[in-house]
């Protein structure tokens, strides 16, 4: 398991936005390269695999949100804007 923390953009009807913080807990499975194997089958790269365990409302920005959309809101910034931020710090927990 990984935690990260993510700001995220929500904007609403009347154009006003806010910056709610989350807390996300995450697993993480590396992906691996493409390898060429000139006698046998080529094997394509294959991207490292995110999935959201948990999420905490850490700063709120006036909202209220339920759990239902905190998850919505860590599926999205974990599978969108913050996948390479996640992926870093993941890989940096194992030392590499």
């Amino acid at each position: 398991m990984h935690v990260i923390d993510a700001e995220i953009e929500v904007k609403w009807g009347d154009g006003e936005v806010a910056y709610p913080q989350i807390e996300i807990v995450y697993s993480y499975s590396p992906g691996c390269r493409a390898r060429i194997n000139y006698d046998e089958h080529d094997h394509p790269a294959e991207a490292a695999e995110l999935e959201v365990m948990d999420v905490t409302l850490t700063q709120d920005d006036g909202l209220n949100p339920d759990a239902k959309q905190l998850m919505a809101w860590a599926e999205e910034w974990l599978h969108g804007d913050g996948y390479y931020k996640a992926c870093e710090e993941a890989e940096g927990d194992y030392g590499d």
